[in-house]
Protein backbone atom coordinates (compact mmCIF):
# COMPACT_ATOMS: atom_id res chain seq x y z
CA UNK A 1 0.00 0.00 0.00
CA UNK A 2 2.95 2.29 0.15
CA UNK A 3 3.95 4.80 -2.36
CA UNK A 4 5.90 4.42 -5.09
CA UNK A 5 9.63 5.74 -3.51
CA UNK A 6 9.69 8.92 -5.55
CA UNK A 7 7.74 11.15 -8.09
CA UNK A 8 8.45 10.85 -11.54
CA UNK A 9 8.60 14.75 -13.16
CA UNK A 10 6.32 12.82 -16.49
CA UNK A 11 3.87 11.84 -13.90
CA UNK A 12 4.17 15.10 -12.42
CA UNK A 13 2.67 16.68 -14.95
CA UNK A 14 -0.36 14.58 -16.22
CA UNK A 15 -1.55 15.68 -12.53
CA UNK A 16 -0.84 18.97 -12.84
CA UNK A 17 -4.01 19.90 -15.00
CA UNK A 18 -7.43 17.60 -15.34
CA UNK A 19 -10.10 19.11 -16.94
CA UNK A 20 -11.96 15.41 -16.55
CA UNK A 21 -15.04 14.90 -14.30
CA UNK A 22 -14.44 12.37 -11.51
CA UNK A 23 -18.10 11.72 -9.78
CA UNK A 24 -18.86 9.20 -12.15
CA UNK A 25 -16.38 7.13 -12.15
CA UNK A 26 -16.50 6.90 -8.29
CA UNK A 27 -19.53 5.34 -8.65
CA UNK A 28 -18.64 3.29 -11.18
CA UNK A 29 -20.48 4.56 -13.82
CA UNK A 30 -18.23 5.59 -16.49
CA UNK A 31 -14.13 5.17 -16.72
CA UNK A 32 -13.73 7.37 -20.03
CA UNK A 33 -12.40 10.69 -18.94
CA UNK A 34 -14.09 13.44 -20.93
CA UNK A 35 -12.30 14.92 -24.12
CA UNK A 36 -11.10 18.05 -23.49
CA UNK A 37 -11.93 20.67 -26.35
CA UNK A 38 -9.68 21.70 -28.76
CA UNK A 39 -9.92 25.29 -29.85
CA UNK A 40 -11.12 26.46 -33.09
CA UNK A 41 -9.21 28.44 -35.87
CA UNK A 42 -11.13 31.21 -35.11
CA UNK A 43 -9.49 31.07 -31.66
CA UNK A 44 -6.31 30.95 -33.48
CA UNK A 45 -6.48 33.55 -35.37
CA UNK A 46 -7.79 35.82 -33.00
CA UNK A 47 -5.09 34.88 -30.59
CA UNK A 48 -2.36 35.19 -33.83
CA UNK A 49 -3.26 38.91 -34.39
CA UNK A 50 -2.71 39.79 -30.75
CA UNK A 51 0.88 38.37 -30.76
CA UNK A 52 1.15 40.15 -33.92
CA UNK A 53 0.00 43.71 -32.75
CA UNK A 54 1.68 43.47 -29.81
CA UNK A 55 4.34 40.97 -29.25
CA UNK A 56 4.86 41.54 -25.75
CA UNK A 57 1.05 40.93 -24.89
CA UNK A 58 2.34 38.04 -22.72
CA UNK A 59 -0.99 37.02 -21.76
CA UNK A 60 -2.04 36.60 -25.21
CA UNK A 61 0.98 34.50 -26.05
CA UNK A 62 0.40 32.04 -22.91
CA UNK A 63 -3.12 31.61 -24.30
CA UNK A 64 -1.82 31.02 -27.77
CA UNK A 65 0.61 28.72 -26.30
CA UNK A 66 -2.02 26.78 -24.68
CA UNK A 67 -3.58 26.29 -27.52
CA UNK A 68 -1.14 24.84 -29.58
CA UNK A 69 -0.67 22.29 -26.32
CA UNK A 70 -3.98 21.46 -26.78
CA UNK A 71 -3.48 20.95 -30.85
CA UNK A 72 -0.58 18.25 -29.88
CA UNK A 73 1.75 21.29 -31.40
CA UNK A 74 4.50 21.45 -28.92
CA UNK A 75 7.33 23.11 -30.44
CA UNK A 76 5.00 26.53 -31.49
CA UNK A 77 3.91 25.93 -27.64
CA UNK A 78 7.28 25.75 -26.23
CA UNK A 79 7.94 29.00 -28.19
CA UNK A 80 4.84 30.82 -27.07
CA UNK A 81 6.32 30.02 -23.57
CA UNK A 82 9.94 30.85 -23.89
CA UNK A 83 8.86 34.08 -25.43
CA UNK A 84 6.95 35.26 -22.46
CA UNK A 85 9.18 34.11 -20.29
CA UNK A 86 11.81 36.34 -22.02
CA UNK A 87 9.30 39.46 -21.89
CA UNK A 88 8.19 39.29 -18.22
CA UNK A 89 11.32 36.99 -16.54
CA UNK A 90 9.96 38.10 -12.98
CA UNK A 91 6.45 36.23 -13.58
CA UNK A 92 7.05 32.88 -11.70
CA UNK A 93 3.55 31.91 -13.25
CA UNK A 94 4.71 32.40 -16.79
CA UNK A 95 8.27 29.99 -15.41
CA UNK A 96 5.90 27.33 -14.35
CA UNK A 97 4.16 27.19 -17.71
CA UNK A 98 7.40 26.35 -19.56
CA UNK A 99 8.52 23.77 -17.10
CA UNK A 100 5.24 21.86 -17.71
CA UNK A 101 5.21 22.26 -21.34
CA UNK A 102 9.18 21.11 -21.46
CA UNK A 103 7.70 17.90 -19.34
CA UNK A 104 4.95 17.61 -22.61
CA UNK A 105 7.85 17.47 -24.82
CA UNK A 106 9.35 15.07 -23.28
CA UNK A 107 12.71 17.64 -22.25
CA UNK A 108 12.90 16.27 -18.46
CA UNK A 109 16.32 17.64 -17.59
CA UNK A 110 15.56 21.00 -19.33
CA UNK A 111 12.32 21.13 -17.06
CA UNK A 112 13.89 20.46 -13.97
CA UNK A 113 16.84 23.25 -14.66
CA UNK A 114 14.22 24.98 -15.05
CA UNK A 115 13.01 24.20 -11.89
CA UNK A 116 15.62 24.83 -10.52
CA UNK A 117 16.31 28.37 -11.96
CA UNK A 118 12.83 29.17 -10.87
CA UNK A 119 13.68 28.40 -7.24
CA UNK A 120 16.36 30.72 -6.81
CA UNK A 121 14.80 33.37 -8.19
CA UNK A 122 11.17 32.90 -6.95
CA UNK A 123 12.06 30.93 -3.52
CA UNK A 124 8.93 32.06 -1.34
CA UNK A 125 6.20 31.71 -4.54
CA UNK A 126 3.80 28.77 -3.47
CA UNK A 127 3.49 27.39 -6.63
CA UNK A 128 7.37 27.40 -7.25
CA UNK A 129 7.71 25.36 -4.34
CA UNK A 130 5.11 22.89 -5.33
CA UNK A 131 7.12 22.04 -8.37
CA UNK A 132 10.33 22.32 -6.11
CA UNK A 133 8.96 19.96 -3.77
CA UNK A 134 8.19 17.65 -7.01
CA UNK A 135 11.60 18.12 -8.47
CA UNK A 136 12.80 16.68 -5.02
CA UNK A 137 10.83 14.02 -4.57
CA UNK A 138 11.81 13.17 -8.29
CA UNK A 139 15.02 13.05 -7.21
CA UNK A 140 14.27 10.97 -4.33
CA UNK A 141 15.09 13.52 -1.73
CA UNK A 142 12.04 13.19 0.42
CA UNK A 143 12.56 14.87 3.55
CA UNK A 144 13.37 18.30 1.20
CA UNK A 145 10.37 17.37 -0.90
CA UNK A 146 7.87 17.78 2.03
CA UNK A 147 9.69 20.62 3.66
CA UNK A 148 8.79 22.47 -0.15
CA UNK A 149 5.31 21.27 0.25
CA UNK A 150 4.32 22.61 3.80
CA UNK A 151 6.09 25.98 3.21
CA UNK A 152 3.93 25.96 0.22
CA UNK A 153 1.04 25.15 1.54
CA UNK A 154 1.32 27.68 4.47
CA UNK A 155 1.74 30.43 1.70
CA UNK A 156 -1.57 29.37 -0.54
CA UNK A 157 -2.88 26.36 0.75
CA UNK A 158 -5.30 26.50 -2.73
CA UNK A 159 -2.41 25.37 -5.01
CA UNK A 160 -3.69 22.60 -7.35
CA UNK A 161 -2.27 19.55 -6.35
CA UNK A 162 -0.25 20.52 -3.41
CA UNK A 163 -1.95 18.79 -0.44
CA UNK A 164 -1.68 15.11 -2.63
CA UNK A 165 1.79 15.53 -3.23
CA UNK A 166 2.53 15.78 0.16
CA UNK A 167 -0.37 13.29 0.69
CA UNK A 168 2.10 11.15 -1.02
CA UNK A 169 4.90 11.70 1.03
CA UNK A 170 2.90 10.89 3.60
CA UNK A 171 2.10 7.49 2.83
CA UNK A 172 5.86 7.13 1.90
CA UNK A 173 6.58 7.03 5.44
CA UNK A 174 3.01 4.94 6.12
CA UNK A 175 0.98 8.18 8.28
CA UNK A 176 -2.10 6.97 6.41
CA UNK A 177 -4.08 8.97 8.77
CA UNK A 178 -2.44 12.39 7.49
CA UNK A 179 -2.36 11.46 3.94
CA UNK A 180 -6.26 11.12 4.49
CA UNK A 181 -6.73 13.72 5.80
CA UNK A 182 -4.62 15.46 2.76
CA UNK A 183 -6.51 14.21 0.35
CA UNK A 184 -10.17 14.91 1.55
CA UNK A 185 -9.08 18.35 1.85
CA UNK A 186 -7.61 18.32 -1.70
CA UNK A 187 -11.12 16.66 -2.98
CA UNK A 188 -12.68 19.35 -1.33
CA UNK A 189 -11.19 22.11 -2.61
CA UNK A 190 -10.51 20.34 -6.48
CA UNK A 191 -12.71 17.77 -6.73
CA UNK A 192 -11.74 17.06 -10.22
CA UNK A 193 -8.09 16.49 -9.20
CA UNK A 194 -7.96 12.78 -9.74
CA UNK A 195 -4.73 12.14 -8.10
CA UNK A 196 -6.17 13.40 -4.77
CA UNK A 197 -8.62 10.28 -5.16
CA UNK A 198 -5.21 7.72 -5.33
CA UNK A 199 -3.94 9.19 -1.97
CA UNK A 200 -7.29 8.77 -0.46
CA UNK A 201 -7.81 5.61 -1.60
CA UNK A 202 -3.76 4.45 -0.96
CA UNK A 203 -4.59 5.37 2.51
CA UNK A 204 -7.61 4.08 3.16
CA UNK A 205 -6.43 0.76 2.12
CA UNK A 206 -3.43 1.20 5.06
CA UNK A 207 -5.80 2.29 7.54
CA UNK A 208 -7.20 -1.11 6.51
CA UNK A 209 -11.13 0.07 5.52
CA UNK A 210 -11.16 -1.44 1.81
CA UNK A 211 -14.66 -0.97 0.96
CA UNK A 212 -14.17 2.90 1.40
CA UNK A 213 -11.16 2.61 -1.16
CA UNK A 214 -13.06 1.26 -3.84
CA UNK A 215 -14.86 4.77 -4.43
CA UNK A 216 -11.93 6.21 -5.25
CA UNK A 217 -9.92 3.50 -6.70
CA UNK A 218 -12.35 3.29 -9.36
CA UNK A 219 -11.41 7.29 -10.10
CA UNK A 220 -7.55 6.57 -9.73
CA UNK A 221 -7.50 3.28 -12.06
CA UNK A 222 -9.58 4.94 -14.59
CA UNK A 223 -7.37 8.51 -15.01
CA UNK A 224 -3.70 7.62 -14.11
CA UNK A 225 -1.37 6.99 -16.83
CA UNK A 226 -0.15 3.83 -15.72
CA UNK A 227 -2.89 1.59 -14.40
CA UNK A 228 -0.51 -0.48 -12.97
CA UNK A 229 0.24 1.43 -10.47
CA UNK A 230 -3.22 1.44 -8.95
CA UNK A 231 -4.11 -1.83 -10.34
CA UNK A 232 -2.71 -3.91 -8.10
CA UNK A 233 -4.07 -2.09 -5.21
CA UNK A 234 -7.73 -1.62 -6.51
CA UNK A 235 -7.84 -5.65 -7.34
CA UNK A 236 -7.02 -6.49 -3.71
CA UNK A 237 -9.49 -4.55 -2.48
CA UNK A 238 -12.15 -5.89 -4.39
CA UNK A 239 -11.04 -9.27 -3.34
CA UNK A 240 -11.30 -8.13 0.12
CA UNK A 241 -15.03 -6.94 -0.23
CA UNK A 242 -15.71 -9.95 -2.34
CA UNK A 243 -16.31 -7.69 -5.94
CA UNK A 244 -14.56 -10.41 -7.71
CA UNK A 245 -16.17 -9.33 -11.02
CA UNK A 246 -15.18 -5.84 -10.39
CA UNK A 247 -11.62 -7.43 -9.36
CA UNK A 248 -11.21 -8.91 -12.48
CA UNK A 249 -10.26 -5.88 -15.09
CA UNK A 250 -7.21 -4.71 -12.58
CA UNK A 251 -6.32 -8.22 -12.23
CA UNK A 252 -5.41 -8.75 -15.40
CA UNK A 253 -3.60 -4.91 -15.94
CA UNK A 254 -1.44 -6.05 -13.23
CA UNK A 255 -0.82 -9.24 -14.78
CA UNK A 256 0.00 -7.88 -17.88
CA UNK A 257 2.40 -5.25 -16.29
CA UNK A 258 4.57 -7.64 -14.76
CA UNK A 259 4.82 -10.30 -17.30
CA UNK A 260 7.96 -10.50 -19.46
CA UNK A 261 9.06 -13.60 -21.41
CA UNK A 262 12.02 -14.05 -18.86
CA UNK A 263 9.95 -13.38 -15.74
CA UNK A 264 6.57 -13.51 -13.93
CA UNK A 265 5.13 -12.06 -10.85
CA UNK A 266 3.48 -15.60 -8.47
CA UNK A 267 1.71 -12.87 -6.66
CA UNK A 268 -0.18 -11.53 -9.68
CA UNK A 269 -0.49 -14.60 -11.03
CA UNK A 270 -1.80 -16.21 -6.92
CA UNK A 271 -4.30 -12.81 -7.27
CA UNK A 272 -6.06 -12.98 -10.25
CA UNK A 273 -6.73 -16.89 -9.42
CA UNK A 274 -7.96 -15.77 -6.39
CA UNK A 275 -10.44 -13.51 -8.35
CA UNK A 276 -11.26 -16.41 -11.18
CA UNK A 277 -12.03 -19.10 -8.76
CA UNK A 278 -14.84 -17.00 -7.03
CA UNK A 279 -16.83 -15.90 -10.47
CA UNK A 280 -19.09 -18.38 -11.96
CA UNK A 281 -17.34 -20.04 -15.24
CA UNK A 282 -19.83 -18.62 -17.74
CA UNK A 283 -18.95 -14.68 -16.48
CA UNK A 284 -15.23 -16.02 -17.35
CA UNK A 285 -16.14 -17.09 -19.98
CA UNK A 286 -17.63 -14.38 -21.16
CA UNK A 287 -15.54 -11.58 -19.68
CA UNK A 288 -12.18 -12.24 -20.10
CA UNK A 289 -11.67 -12.72 -24.39
CA UNK A 290 -13.20 -8.66 -23.85
CA UNK A 291 -11.19 -7.55 -21.13
CA UNK A 292 -7.78 -9.05 -22.85
CA UNK A 293 -8.36 -7.65 -25.79
CA UNK A 294 -8.70 -4.14 -23.88
CA UNK A 295 -5.77 -3.87 -22.29
CA UNK A 296 -3.67 -5.27 -24.75
CA UNK A 297 -4.91 -2.74 -27.63
CA UNK A 298 -2.55 -0.27 -26.64
CA UNK A 299 0.54 -2.62 -26.12
CA UNK A 300 0.44 -5.80 -27.03
CA UNK A 301 2.58 -8.41 -25.24
CA UNK A 302 2.80 -11.75 -25.51
CA UNK A 303 4.54 -12.82 -22.51
CA UNK A 304 0.94 -11.53 -21.11
CA UNK A 305 -0.97 -14.35 -22.64
CA UNK A 306 1.45 -17.10 -21.66
CA UNK A 307 0.95 -15.91 -17.98
CA UNK A 308 -2.62 -15.96 -18.63
CA UNK A 309 -2.75 -19.07 -20.05
CA UNK A 310 -0.92 -20.83 -17.49
CA UNK A 311 -2.93 -19.70 -14.27
CA UNK A 312 -6.00 -20.90 -16.06
CA UNK A 313 -4.22 -24.37 -17.27
CA UNK A 314 -3.90 -24.37 -13.13
CA UNK A 315 -7.61 -23.73 -12.74
CA UNK A 316 -8.99 -26.30 -15.25
CA UNK A 317 -9.84 -23.86 -17.53
CA UNK A 318 -8.17 -25.20 -20.29
CA UNK A 319 -10.60 -23.90 -23.81
CA UNK A 320 -9.14 -20.56 -22.41
CA UNK A 321 -6.02 -21.40 -21.37
CA UNK A 322 -5.34 -22.53 -24.96
CA UNK A 323 -6.77 -19.30 -26.51
CA UNK A 324 -4.35 -17.39 -24.57
CA UNK A 325 -1.31 -19.38 -25.93
CA UNK A 326 -2.70 -19.00 -29.15
CA UNK A 327 -3.04 -15.52 -28.91
CA UNK A 328 0.73 -15.18 -27.47
CA UNK A 329 2.74 -17.33 -30.00
CA UNK A 330 1.10 -15.56 -32.62
CA UNK A 331 3.46 -12.85 -31.10
CA UNK A 332 6.21 -15.06 -30.52
CA UNK A 333 5.77 -18.16 -32.60
CA UNK A 334 9.45 -19.54 -30.91
CA UNK A 335 8.41 -19.57 -27.24
CA UNK A 336 9.03 -22.82 -26.36
CA UNK A 337 7.73 -23.03 -23.05
CA UNK A 338 4.45 -21.92 -24.61
CA UNK A 339 4.41 -24.09 -27.09
CA UNK A 340 4.94 -27.21 -24.63
CA UNK A 341 2.39 -25.84 -22.38
CA UNK A 342 -0.36 -25.63 -25.46
CA UNK A 343 0.66 -29.44 -26.17
CA UNK A 344 0.03 -30.44 -22.79
CA UNK A 345 -3.61 -28.72 -23.41
CA UNK A 346 -4.31 -30.22 -26.39
CA UNK A 347 -2.89 -33.55 -25.19
CA UNK A 348 -4.45 -33.61 -22.02
CA UNK A 349 -7.94 -31.20 -22.58
CA UNK A 350 -8.36 -32.35 -25.93
CA UNK A 351 -6.91 -35.39 -26.65
CA UNK A 352 -5.81 -34.20 -29.77
CA UNK A 353 -2.58 -36.37 -29.73
CA UNK A 354 -1.08 -35.60 -32.99
CA UNK A 355 -1.39 -31.87 -32.15
CA UNK A 356 0.51 -32.34 -28.77
CA UNK A 357 3.02 -34.31 -30.39
CA UNK A 358 3.89 -31.70 -33.03
CA UNK A 359 3.32 -29.01 -30.42
CA UNK A 360 5.87 -30.98 -27.94
CA UNK A 361 8.28 -31.63 -30.54
CA UNK A 362 8.53 -28.08 -31.65
CA UNK A 363 9.12 -27.05 -28.67
CA UNK A 364 12.23 -29.71 -27.47
CA UNK A 365 13.73 -28.26 -31.07
CA UNK A 366 13.83 -24.51 -29.45
CA UNK A 367 14.65 -26.05 -25.97
CA UNK A 368 16.45 -29.29 -26.51
CA UNK A 369 17.58 -29.17 -22.90
CA UNK A 370 14.66 -28.50 -21.65
CA UNK A 371 14.00 -32.15 -19.33
CA UNK A 372 10.25 -31.43 -18.98
CA UNK A 373 9.40 -30.79 -22.40
CA UNK A 374 11.97 -33.84 -23.66
CA UNK A 375 9.64 -36.02 -21.11
CA UNK A 376 6.59 -35.52 -22.36
CA UNK A 377 7.61 -36.02 -26.03
CA UNK A 378 9.05 -39.29 -25.40
CA UNK A 379 6.51 -40.66 -23.42
CA UNK A 380 3.53 -39.71 -25.72
CA UNK A 381 5.59 -40.44 -29.08
CA UNK A 382 5.77 -43.86 -27.39
CA UNK A 383 2.56 -44.48 -26.33
CA UNK A 384 1.09 -42.80 -29.70
CA UNK A 385 2.63 -45.81 -31.73
CA UNK A 386 0.88 -48.30 -29.41
CA UNK A 387 -2.65 -46.43 -29.12
CA UNK A 388 -4.75 -48.88 -31.04
CA UNK A 389 -3.68 -51.77 -28.32
CA UNK A 390 -2.97 -49.85 -25.05
CA UNK A 391 -6.62 -50.85 -23.21
CA UNK A 392 -5.98 -48.34 -20.37
CA UNK A 393 -5.62 -45.26 -22.70
CA UNK A 394 -8.34 -46.13 -24.53
CA UNK A 395 -10.70 -46.54 -21.28
CA UNK A 396 -9.30 -43.64 -19.65
CA UNK A 397 -10.41 -41.64 -23.19
CA UNK A 398 -14.12 -43.12 -22.88
CA UNK A 399 -14.62 -42.00 -19.78
CA UNK A 400 -12.97 -38.78 -19.21
CA UNK A 401 -13.81 -37.59 -22.51
CA UNK A 402 -11.92 -34.17 -24.53
CA UNK A 403 -13.13 -30.72 -24.04
CA UNK A 404 -15.05 -29.56 -27.16
CA UNK A 405 -13.13 -26.85 -29.26
CA UNK A 406 -14.17 -23.20 -29.58
CA UNK A 407 -14.97 -24.38 -33.34
CA UNK A 408 -16.84 -27.52 -32.36
CA UNK A 409 -18.87 -25.51 -29.66
CA UNK A 410 -19.84 -23.12 -32.32
CA UNK A 411 -20.72 -25.89 -34.68
CA UNK A 412 -23.53 -27.20 -32.53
Amino acid sequence: MRAAGGIALATLLAISATPYTVQAFESGRDDRPLAEEKPDQKTLNRLAEAVEKNPNDVAARCELGACYDKLGLPDLAREQYSLAVKIAPNNPHLWINRVKQELKSGRSELAMHLIESAHERFANDPEVLFWYGNYSAAKQRIDEAAFAYQLALKQNSDVEGLRSALGEICLEKMRYGDALTLANEEIKTHPNFWLAYKVKAFALMGLRRPAQALAPLRVAYANYPTKATVARTYAHACIWCGNYQEGLEPALTFLDATSSLTTNDIGAKQMLSTILENLPKSVVEQELPALSKKIQAAKPNAAYYFALGDTLDKLGLYELAIGQYTSGLKMEPEFARALFRLGSDYETARRDYRTALLLYAAANRLAPDDPEILSHLWRLNNRYKTRSNDLAWQLKDWMQPAIPSAMEINAK
